[in-house]
């Protein structure tokens, strides 16, 4: 019985990270911070309980990947990630924000990119597929980095058309079979930059392609 009892400060700790994902998201640098939830701890304070709520699929994590990625891929630290709520409401709730706002047209809300992310992050995970991002220099930056049939996707996620300056940096150092831009745009395909243009609610299926390794050009 010993396997599955817990101290009172690891269900503590497990609490406060589950409550806070919203938070950690909305930092600017959307990484894992200990010391964001208690001060003086560092992040292995804390593997015991993200490993129980990825476990219990009620977070999701993504490891980050810098500069030069080879396959298959393996985060460059893992001390670096960041984690999602499995439960798109639950984000809704944890961020104190109507929902609908994040999807409105006739308003700006600064907080809608990390909504799509983790609805984004959601979709691949209920997929299989397991969550990387990439951080380039001068901030550049994508959501994710998906390996599929030995190949590299670059996803980046935007709530409206956005510009592409981290993919054209993501490629000064790394070769991708297409990439992929989630949006709330219309679909379609460009062919210099082999860049997809995917409205959100067609993401499940790219992700399902992306599982079976069946995703073409």
């Amino acid at each position: 019985m010993d396997l599955y009892q817990a101290s009172r400060e690891a269900v503590l700790r497990s609490r406060a990270l589950f409550s806070n994902i919203y938070q950690q998201l909305n930092k600017e640098s959307k990484n894992f911070s200990p010391s964001f939830l208690e001060a003086n701890r560092k992040t292995r304070d804390f593997e015991t309980s993200v490993h129980w709520l990825t476990t219990a699929h009620i977070i999701h994590q993504a490891f980050q990947l810098k500069e030069h990625i080879t396959l298959p891929l393996i985060s460059d630290n893992s001390n670096h990630f960041r984690l999602f709520l499995a439960d798109i409401g639950m984000f809704s709730y944890q961020s104190g924000i109507n929902a609908a706002s994040f999807i409105a047209n006739d308003r700006e809300n600064t907080l809608s990119g990390i909504f799509y992310e983790n609805f984004v992050a959601n979709e691949l995970c209920a997929k299989g597929l397991k969550l990387f991002y990439w951080r380039g220099k001068a901030s550049a930056e994508l959501e994710f980095i998906i390996e599929s049939d030995n190949k590299l996707y670059p996803i980046d996620v935007k709530k409206g058309r956005g510009t592409l300056n981290s993919l054209s940096k993501f490629s000064l150092h790394n070769k991708y079979e297409a990439a992929i831009k989630v949006s709330n745009g219309n679909y379609g395909y460009h062919v210099e930059q082999r860049l997809f243009t995917l409205p959100f609610y067609f993401i499940s299926f790219a992700a399902e392609d992306l599982a079976k390794g069946t995703l073409r050009l």
